[in-house]
């Protein structure tokens, strides 16, 4: 499902921003990120070794520019167990040609 669209990175392309859900319930997100300049486009976020995205969370993944460099990071939170009740907050960092899982935070 296409769930956003921005320029995320400021390169002044559209990131078009579409999730998956997986799990048992449905319940982990992966999201797909795709630029797009109005002729072609091209993913920019990372896989693993299955051609899965690495963007993944178990709640609502957020976009907020943390360091005031006008680009957007994405803020995943990911729980290690089902009997935790505090998530990891991953943070995705555009490190110039995609977005990769830069900082975990306990």
């Amino acid at each position: 499902m296409i769930t956003s669209a921005d320029d995320l990175n400021k390169d002044g392309k559209i990131e078009i921003m579409l999730t998956t859900a997986s799990g048992t319930n449905g319940e982990i997100e992966s999201l797909w990120i795709f630029t797009w300049d109005g002729k072609t486009g091209r993913k920019i976020n990372g896989t693993d070794e299955d051609g899965n995205s690495t963007i993944i969370s178990d709640t609502e993944i957020e976009f907020k520019d943390l360091n005031g460099d006008g680009i957007k990071e994405i803020i995943c939170d990911w729980y290690k167990n089902e009997s935790s009740d505090t998530p990891q907050a991953i943070i995705y960092k555009w490190n110039g040609r995609s977005y990769e899982q830069q900082v975990v935070l306990r």
